[in-house]
């Protein structure tokens, strides 16, 4: 009898050493929650966004998996960056990514699509992998702090606290513990400041000059910066140009913002010394500009140059309409009628809602950079192709950013999908017809087999594991 008890102990001891490794199998490192913006100061909507981060000795890729949250598995989709975390990289799931980009100007890592709404008052949020598996979970609450204080809720020393929001970054919330057990916690200044970096000391009227600013956002809701420039009775010669330092919101406070501007010059016949003026967010910053006068005047006080950047799209008028699965080309010209040369990155893609149709990685895959040199032109062609989409109404979205701006200029043009007419789908018996061939639609895409591929090897140490842990159990069985 005290036979059979001891090897009862000993097999559940080995059952309990069993199941710790396969625990410890599991917990070694794998993709975490780290932070997570749940309560901002102000309106929510589109501005909530949490943050990953990969903690595996390996590279894993997202495809596929899901954001939970409100009792729903939300799709993930890449937007900018890459889907494939490397070791110890980060990514941030956002409500919206042009609102989080306005909100975090200077952001850029990997931004991940989602739809999800994160209650103010605390619930479970998880993260699944492709198999619907739950790698890591966070039951978060108001108590835990960052509830619409403007701080997020991070995880820093082994536990949660409300700490600044470093989105893309590793969490720091700068708290130090003295002897006395009393915490020295470092603020960022909250006055705003504006410098100038770049301006010309003399200029000509009725021509553009070229202007180069940081402005540094502290505790204001105000992100209105207006440039321009006067004579001595304040009196505007210039036209007044508006940038944002970010929005409103309490997430984009605290923040440096850096800008390269032109301002164009009114054509007046008086030379003398002018101010340049940059204020806005409660503070201002001025210097003196030595101006010629414009020697192109015949008796009109207003007249102006032209602006130094013109863009055009060519052939916009012959894509109204495109079919599913052929190429179309792009044709955007870039007029730089500057004195200095200027770079740009082109990119273009067909979009209808938050998903993009022409992608395969991200938004920017088909981008092109171009350097334009002063008084010169040039035309950058862009290639999209849309494989698989219904047949309906879209959107051409081409975006050009100048270097030095975070923001780029936006065309959007309304295109028509429509199948080719090599291509039709028999929907009553659900076959692919191409040409005089009929072909069954049950056969998959490289992709589709890349997705089986992987969920293959994800659900690999879960085999491994459970065939540990049977194996752990025959030999107690055989024990006993």
């Amino acid at each position: 009898m005290q036979n059979i008890i001891g090897k009862l102990i000993l097999s559940v001891i080995f059952l309990i050493i069993c199941f710790i490794y396969v625990g410890f199998y599991f917990a070694s490192g794998n993709i975490h929650i780290n932070e997570v913006m749940y309560d901002i100061n102000g309106t929510d909507t589109d501005h909530e966004w949490l943050e990953v981060y990969n903690n595996c000795s390996e590279e894993i890729n997202l495809s596929g998996w899901k954001f939970f949250e409100g009792g729903t598995n939300h799709a993930i989709t890449l937007y900018y960056g890459k889907i494939e975390l490397d070791i110890g990289d980060y990514a941030v799931i956002v409500q919206d990514p042009e609102t989080f980009l306005i909100d975090n100007p200077n952001f850029q890592g990997n931004i991940l699509d989602s739809s999800f709404s994160l209650s103010n008052t605390g619930e479970l949020i998880a993260i699944k992998n492709s198999s619907l598996f739950m790698i890591d979970e966070l039951n978060y609450s108001l108590y835990l702090s960052a509830n619409g204080d403007g701080n997020s809720l991070q995880y820093f020393n082994n536990t949660w606290q409300g700490c600044f929001p470093t989105p893309g970054f590793e969490n720091n919330c700068s708290v130090e513990i003295t002897e006395e057990n009393e915490s020295n916690i470092t603020i960022p200044p909250s006055d705003s400041y504006i410098e100038i970096m770049d301006y010309p000391e003399k200029a000509d009227f009725g021509e553009e000059i070229d202007l180069e600013f940081h402005v540094y956002k502290g505790d204001t809701g105000k992100y209105a910066v207006y440039i321009y420039m006067q004579n001595d009775d304040g009196n505007k010669v210039s036209e007044k140009i508006t940038v944002h330092a970010g929005t409103s919101s309490t997430s984009s406070k605290f923040q440096d913002y850096y800008f390269k501007e032109e301002i164009l010059l009114k054509c007046l016949d008086e030379s003398g010394d002018y101010e340049l003026v940059i204020e806005g967010l409660d503070t201002i910053e001025t210097r003196e500009i030595e101006i010629e006068k414009c020697e192109d005047l015949e008796g009109e006080e207003t007249q102006t140059s032209s602006s130094k950047t013109e863009y055009f799209v060519e052939n916009i008028e012959g894509i109204e309409k495109i079919k599913i699965g052929e190429k179309i080309n792009i044709l955007v010209k870039i007029v730089n009628n500057g004195n200095f040369e200027k770079s740009f990155l082109v990119w273009s893609y067909i979009y209808n809602g938050p998903k993009c149709y022409s992608c395969i990685d991200n938004r920017e895959e088909n981008s092109q950079q171009i350097s334009i040199g002063s008084f010169s032109e040039e035309i950058i062609y862009l290639e999209n192709i849309v494989n698989s989409a219904s047949v309906g109404e879209y959107n051409l979205k081409i975006k050009i950013l100048k270097d030095g701006l975070k923001t780029p200029r936006e065309l959007t043009y309304p295109v028509y999908l429509e199948n080719s007419e090599e291509t039709l789908i028999n929907t009553e018996y659900g076959e692919r017809i191409t040409g005089n061939v009929i072909q069954p639609n049950n056969f998959y895409s490289i992709n589709e087999m890349k997705s089986k591929k992987s969920i293959f090897l994800e659900a690999t140490p879960y085999l491994l594991s459970t065939l540990a842990m049977l194996f752990c159990v025959y030999l107690v069985v055989k024990k006993i």
